[in-house]
């Protein structure tokens, strides 16, 4: 990817979204060698909801449901960070309250980098976008920047640049 402009300048993030699924770790892992053959920073990013609702979570964000949810959140992320930093990637983690595809766009625009986002991790009639999921639809279609996917079983060379239509 290097030459095609998300890797010069001096603000070159990869901006990885993570989930714990095959899908995410496959982005993870791939993010992980671009930023070591590039010398990229990585921000790894964990978007969750409430399983209660948001104003209900708001009211009571010491409700039992609301704090398993949260440190199931932080857990996904230290298990990427720690992928990260054990192959000695400088990386930075961003846990965010909200959904996963405004929070993704929002993130990868204001880092200027490039977005790296697994895929095969739904099935069913929440699939769009040729296969590729409806988080990965919505970062296609909404992020400025460059946008790449990965499915759950892809090494590095095998992630393929989504293109916008």
């Amino acid at each position: 990817m290097a030459g095609n402009g998300w890797d010069e300048g001096p603000r070159r993030r990869i901006v990885v979204g993570v989930n714990g699924s095959p899908g995410s770790r496959a982005a993870l892992r791939w993010a992980i060698a671009e930023a070591r053959r590039t010398g990229a920073g990585l921000l790894a990013v964990h978007a969750w909801q409430s399983p209660v609702g948001e104003r209900r979570a708001l009211r009571y964000p010491d409700w039992p449901p609301v704090v398993e949810a949260r440190e199931a959140a932080a857990d996904v992320l230290a298990a990427a960070m720690e992928l990260a930093f054990a192959a000695g990637v400088v990386a930075d983690g961003e846990l965010v309250r909200g959904a996963a595809a405004a929070a993704l766009v929002r993130i990868a625009d204001r880092e200027g980098g490039l977005l790296v986002l697994g895929t095969g991790t739904r099935t069913g009639r929440f699939r769009a976008a040729r296969g590729r999921g409806r988080v990965a639809a919505h970062c296609l279609k909404h992020a400025r920047c460059p946008v790449l996917t990965v499915p759950p079983t892809a090494e590095r060379s095998e992630a393929t640049p989504a293109v916008r239509l």
